[in-house]
């Protein structure tokens, strides 16, 4: 009995020993589920977090782009009403009553009806009208091409006056050229016969001086009135010589003012055109060569008044009086600076009208060029919008077109 208690009392000590680790394992494994568990808990927490904070991050990108696209669709609207409002036109607006009264048109085709009467006459309207437009266009060229032969014909005229008054010129100036010829060879002329009158004075001034120093004295009176002695009036011969000088000084005075006035007059056409481009650049040239001169003949100590053809008077005595070559050289200078003063401002002034006139015709080809551009631009402006009327009034039409023979084909499926 005693041995049986005792292994009673072993097997229940083993019992409660293997009860004890049961009790052990199940501690065991339910913190080990635990700890398990938590970590799952924390992984959804975070997962949640995470797709909780994505989610908030797509709704706000979401709200942004809700917002940017009512935005953008506000300026699509804003944009398309400022183009329709721009960009309206009589295509455009039968466009519209099209699209307006597509209710219409699908009731019609609803009962199987179609107004092609309305269709029909819309097309012949965008026919006549385009026949029209042709008839514009047609009369705009011919408007254009009467502008291009009315400017032409303007031009072509003012080349001819221009030629027929350059050709007068020319003729004028060949008779001013053969005028300038017979006075040269007058003049010449002149101071030939004035040297050969010198000649001859002196000749005859030393045969007087010589054979009234060698004569004997006069024995016969004076008032021996029936013999004529040869003598010679050196006070006429003087004041002929005087006057054929100053006929001589006269004729090359206007000589000089027909040549500095008339002096080849193309070339002053020709200066008057530089003198055009170059501004007033080529009138303070002028001015300042000529005030050079002033200031090289002052320096000089020269001065134009007081000379004349009888500037050495002759004083009463027997000898003949003659320049020194430095007078010959200052008279020649002087007379060299006055008549380039003269052409300078005979230029000057006959340059004058021409200019004007030559900016008036310039003045005009710019207003008849500028006329022809905007005629030009307005043509091309018109044959723009007619062009892009033309291919709305198309677009339109291949629209309805295309509309009906959807709907017919939608009518013809649904009776089917």
């Amino acid at each position: 009995m005693e041995s049986h208690q005792d292994e009673q009392s072993e097997l229940e000590a083993q019992l409660e020993h293997a009860q004890a680790k049961i009790r052990a394992s199940k501690a065991e494994d339910q913190k080990l589920r635990q700890v398990q568990w938590e970590r799952e808990r924390d992984l959804q927490l975070e997962t949640f977090v995470q797709q909780r904070a994505t989610l908030d991050t797509l709704r706000d990108q979401t709200e942004a782009l809700e917002v940017q696209e009512l935005r953008l669709q506000a300026e699509v609207e804003v944009l398309r009403e400022r183009q329709q409002e721009t960009s309206e036109t009589e295509a455009h607006r039968i466009r519209r009553l099209v699209h307006e009264r597509t209710t219409l048109l699908e009731d019609e085709l609803a009962k199987g009806k179609l107004d092609l009467d309305y269709i029909a006459h819309i097309i012949s309207s965008a026919r006549r009208q385009e026949l029209k437009q042709e008839t514009q266009r047609e009369t705009d060229q011919n408007t254009k091409s009467s502008v291009k032969n009315l400017v032409q014909e303007i031009q072509d005229r003012r080349r001819r006056d221009f030629e027929v008054a350059e050709a007068n010129f020319q003729a004028r100036m060949r008779s001013f050229q053969l005028e300038k010829e017979t006075l040269a060879k007058k003049a010449k002329e002149l101071q030939v016969t004035k040297q050969r009158a010198l000649q001859i004075l002196s000749q005859n001034q030393q045969l007087v001086i010589k054979g009234f120093f060698d004569a004997p004295p006069a024995t016969q009176p004076r008032d021996d009135k029936s013999r004529t002695t040869p003598t010679l009036d050196f006070e006429e011969i003087l004041q002929s010589l005087n006057q054929s000088g100053a006929q001589v000084e006269q004729i090359q005075t206007i000589d000089s003012e027909r040549n500095s006035g008339r002096r080849e007059f193309a070339d002053a056409l020709q200066e008057a055109r530089e003198t055009l481009e170059q501004g007033d650049e080529r009138i303070e040239a002028i001015e300042k060569s000529l005030l050079d001169r002033k200031n090289e003949a002052q320096k000089l100590g020269i001065t134009v008044d007081g000379l004349g053809a009888n500037s050495t008077r002759y004083d009463g005595g027997w000898g003949i009086e003659s320049y020194a070559p430095r007078q010959y050289e200052m008279v020649y200078f002087i007379r060299g600076i006055v008549f380039v003063c003269m052409d300078a401002a005979i230029t000057e002034v006959a340059t004058q009208p021409g200019k004007e006139l030559l900016e008036l015709e310039v003045q005009r080809w710019n207003e008849a060029h500028f006329s022809v551009e905007q005629n030009r631009d307005r043509e091309q402006i018109l044959q723009l919008a007619r062009q892009t009327l033309a291919n709305l009034v198309d677009e339109v039409i291949s629209d309805m077109a295309e509309d009906i023979r959807c709907k017919e084909l939608r009518h013809c499926l649904g009776s089917r």
